[in-house]
C-alpha cells in the first residue's frame, strides 16, 4: 500500500488542500512536467525517458509544449497548458498563479516521482517541494549552457530537488556554463536520444516512405530561422550550389515539416535545374536517417545526437538566437574528431567547399565509427533505470503532504479580461464552431486571454485560431492509469481547480443552449 495525494483547490483564493486516499496502483506513476511552448526539445528528451519505460512505471505528461500530440503515438496520457511566453506574462507570475493547477495535477494522477525537463526548473518546482510529501523530485538538467547564464537556477537547484540528471552532451568537455562548475548532486547518463538504432529503417525502406527516389543524391535540410522565407534562403544557397557541383545524379533536399505546422507547402518543388525539394510532416525525424547522404543540420541537443548517432555524415550549424543552449561550441566538436563539418552559417564562403566534404567517403567513414564509439549506451534508458532505483528506495509509508499558502493570485490578476470557456466533452462539429465563433468575435490580440478548457484532441483548431487552450486528459487516457477515481470526477476537480487558477472575469460553457449569444456579449477593450 502507498499513500495517493488528492487535492482540493478552494475556488478563487489559490489555496489547494491536499488530502490521502490508500491505494495500489498497478506501477507507480512518474509525472514529466516540460517546458518548450512551440519547440520540440524538453518533450523529446522526457518522451525518449518515458519510452524506456518497459512497465515499470508509468508516465504521465503535465506539459507546455504545443508539441503533446506527439505522445498519443505510444498512449501516454497527457495535460496540457499554456506556457508564460505564449500567455505574455512573467515567469513568477504564471508560477504563482498555475502552481495549484500542476500540484492538483500530480495529485489526480498519484505521481511517485516528478521529472522537470527546464531550465528554470527550481523557480517552477519550489512552490511545490515542502507541500508534495515523499513525491521524488528530479530535473532533467541539460548541460552546454552559454557562459554567464542561468546562474540562479544552477544555485538553487540542490535544494529544491531530490535528484539532478544531466543527460550528457558528446561536446561536454567544452561546456563552459554554469552546468559544468555547479555539479552538485549531479548524476551524469549518456547522451539521450529518442530513436533508438534498432529503429532505423534501412536506407530503401526510408527513402519510399519520405517520397525520395531510390538513386538521388539526397540531402537532409534540419534547419530553422525566424520565418519561412530565412529557411527558404538557406534551402536555395545550398541548391545552389549542389547545381554547381555537376552531380549526374538528381538532387533532392528534403525538409522536413515541423509538426505543429500546418500541410500548405507542395510536397515537391523545383528550386534548380537538377535540384528538387521534397516536404512531409515527419516526426521523429530519427527513424528516417538512414535515407541521406548527407545532413544539414543545426545543433540543438536532440537533432545534433540523433544524427551523430546515426552516422550519417552532418554539417552542424548553430542556431542564430538568444537562447541559453551553447549551439555555436556544440556545433565545432564534430569537425574537431572527425565526425562531421561546422560552419558559422551557410552563407559563408567556405560552405561550398565543406558540402563538398560532406559528401566524400572519407568523412562518412569516420561518422560511422565516431557513432558506434560515443553512443555504446543508450541515456534514455540510463535515465529510466535511475528513475526506477529512486521509486525503490521511496517509503513504504510516506510523509502527509502539506498545502500550499493561502491567497496566492489568479492570472486574471496578470492578464486583464481573462475570459473562460469549458468546452469539455465537445464533439468535432461544436468546437468548429467555437473556433468560428472566437474567431469572429475576439480580437486576434486578445485571444491568448481567452482559454477553453478541453479533455482530448490534438488541439490543432484551437492552435489555429490562437486562443490559450488547456487540455486534460481523454477518458481512454484516464482509464490506461487504472486509478480508482472517477473520470468525470478527474474532470470536475480539474475544472474547479483551473477556475480557481485563472480567477476568470467570466465564463461560459459549452453545454449551455445559449453559449454562443452570450459569448456574443463579452466586449472586448
Amino acid at each position: 500500500m502507498r499513500t495517493r495525494l488528492g487535492a482540493v483547490l478552494l475556488p478563487r483564493t489559490g489555496h489547494t488542500r491536499l488530502t490521502s486516499v490508500t491505494t495500489t496502483p498497478p506501477t507507480p506513476v512518474v509525472a514529466f512536467i516540460t517546458d518548450n511552448g512551440h519547440g520540440m526539445g524538453h518533450i523529446t528528451r522526457l518522451y525518449a525517458i518515458a519510452r524506456r519505460a518497459r512497465g515499470r512505471f508509468t508516465p504521465v505528461f503535465i506539459t507546455m509544449s504545443e508539441g503533446y500530440p506527439v505522445l498519443a503515438a505510444d498512449g501516454i496520457p497527457r495535460e496540457y497548458l499554456p506556457s508564460k511566453d505564449k500567455l505574455g506574462v512573467a515567469q513568477f507570475e504564471w508560477v504563482d498563479a498555475m502552481a495549484p493547477w500542476i500540484l492538483d495535477g500530480l495529485a489526480a494522477t498519484a505521481a511517485a516521482a516528478v521529472v522537470v525537463d527546464h531550465v528554470a526548473a527550481p523557480k517552477l518546482a519550489a512552490p511545490l517541494q515542502p507541500v508534495i510529501g515523499d513525491t521524488t523530485l528530479v530535473w532533467s538538467r541539460r548541460g552546454m549552457w552559454k557562459p554567464g547564464r542561468n546562474l540562479g537556477n544552477a544555485n538553487e537547484g540542490p535544494g529544491v530537488f531530490d535528484s539532478i540528471v544531466e543527460p550528457l552532451d558528446v561536446t561536454s568537455p567544452l561546456d563552459r556554463g554554469a552546468s559544468a562548475s555547479h555539479r552538485a548532486r549531479v548524476t551524469a547518463v549518456p547522451p539521450i536520444t529518442l530513436v533508438h538504432p534498432s529503429e532505423y529503417l534501412d536506407r530503401d525502406e526510408a527513402r519510399d516512405a519520405l517520397g525520395l527516389e531510390r538513386d538521388s543524391l539526397a540531402i537532409l535540410m534540419q534547419v530553422t530561422g525566424p520565418d519561412a522565407e530565412r529557411i527558404e534562403g538557406m534551402i536555395g544557397r545550398v541548391a545552389g550550389i549542389l547545381q554547381d557541383r555537376g552531380s549526374t545524379a538528381p538532387i533532392q533536399l528534403f525538409a522536413p515539416i515541423h509538426v505543429l505546422h500546418d500541410d500548405n507547402l507542395e510536397p515537391s518543388r523545383p528550386v534548380a535545374e537538377g535540384v528538387t525539394t521534397v516536404r512531409r510532416r515527419v516526426y521523429p525525424m530519427a527513424r528516417y536517417l538512414q535515407a541521406f547522404d548527407g545532413v544539414i543540420s543545426t545543433t540543438g541537443y536532440n537533432s545534433f545526437h540523433e544524427v551523430l548517432q546515426s552516422g550519417v555524415p552532418g554539417l552542424f550549424v548553430p542556431r542564430d538566437s538568444d537562447t541559453l543552449d551553447d549551439q555555436p561550441a556544440r556545433s565545432r566538436v564534430p569537425e574537431l574528431i572527425g565526425a562531421g563539418l561546422h560552419a558559422e552559417r551557410l552563407g559563408d564562403p567556405d560552405v561550398p567547399d565543406k558540402l563538398t566534404r560532406l559528401l566524400d567517403p572519407v568523412l562518412a567513414a569516420g561518422s560511422r565509427a565516431a557513432s558506434r564509439t560515443l553512443f555504446k549506451r543508450d541515456g534514455a534508458a540510463a535515465f529510466a533505470d535511475h528513475l526506477v532505483a529512486l521509486l525503490d528506495r521511496r517509503p513504504d509509508d510516506p510523509q502527509p503532504p502539506g498545502s500550499l499558502r493561502p491567497g496566492r493570485p489568479v492570472l486574471s490578476a496578470f492578464l486583464p479580461g481573462l475570459s473562460l470557456v469549458s468546452a469539455l466533452h465537445v464533439d468535432d462539429a461544436t468546437l468548429e464552431e467555437l473556433c468560428r465563433v472566437l474567431e469572429d468575435r475576439v480580437p486576434s490580440e486578445r485571444r491568448h486571454t481567452v482559454f477553453v478548457l478541453v479533455n482530448g484532441g490534438d488541439g490543432r483548431s484551437l492552435r489555429r485560431v490562437g486562443v490559450a487552450q488547456v487540455r486534460v486528459m481523454g477518458p481512454d487516457e484516464w482509464a490506461s492509469l487504472d486509478t480508482v477515481q472517477d473520470y468525470e470526477a478527474y474532470l470536475a476537480r480539474r475544472a474547479e481547480v483551473l477556475d480557481a487558477c485563472l480567477g476568470p472575469v467570466r465564463a461560459v460553457a459549452t453545454t449551455s443552449p445559449d453559449w454562443i449569444d452570450e459569448l456574443a456579449t463579452w466586449e472586448w477593450d
